[in-house]
């Protein structure tokens, strides 16, 4: 965590002259969402739904915090054996914002997750996984109404392990504040698909 702290300030720093002009693109939002997360790894896979709830929120021009929980219950197969699974996380983060023009937006953000899975029976087995992440994404408005987004990230878990991830997405603007939006992300062999609607503040 501490290296990708020091490599967002100094991107920070090294990027603060020419990048304040304004764009389209609000970073005070609350995001409510139904989601699916698939899993696959080695013997085991799990498939469960839940909802989750992320915000953003602007502190400076150019950085906004960001955060979010959710809720997940499903069913997994473990070498063959049927059991249930449940999942609640929570993520803090903070983000540094590069306006390219008035339609696009580049943004560097660190995160801290914390994972609470459960899988019950047959299993009865418990494991809380602490992830720190460093990303970067392009936001990205080809019309008034539609935002593209995506980015790339890399992935540290307790324990040692890492992997890199990304996430696509877009959002219509059903107003003013509100947009629906879809989105697929994919980290450590987890790929969780997202419908949302955005709230704009």
């Amino acid at each position: 965590m501490k290296k990708s702290t020091q490599a967002l300030v100094a991107l920070a720093i090294a990027t603060t002259v020419g990048s304040v002009q304004a764009s389209d693109f609000n970073y005070n939002f609350v995001e409510g969402s139904y989601s699916n997360l698939d899993a696959k790894t080695g013997g085991i896979s799990a498939d469960a739904n839940g909802f989750d709830v992320r915000g953003s929120y602007l502190i400076q021009p150019n950085i906004f915090l960001r955060g979010g929980f959710g809720i997940f219950d499903g069913d997994v197969d473990a070498f063959g054996f049927d059991g249930d699974i449940e999942m609640d996380s929570w993520q803090i983060g903070a983000g540094y914002i590069l306006p390219i023009n008035r339609k696009t937006d580049v943004f560097f953000a660190i995160d801290h997750e914390e994972r609470d899975i459960k899988l019950k029976s047959p299993f009865n087995f418990k494991d809380d996984v602490a992830v720190n992440s460093i990303e970067a994404g392009l936001r990205f408005k080809p019309i008034t109404t539609v935002e593209l987004f995506a980015s790339l990230g890399h992935f540290d878990a307790e324990g040692g392990d890492n992997d890199l991830g990304f996430k696509l997405g877009g959002i219509a603007e059903l107003s003013s504040k509100v947009g629906l939006g879809i989105s697929y992300e994919e980290s450590f062999d987890l790929d969780t698909s997202r419908v949302f609607v955005r709230v704009a503040f």
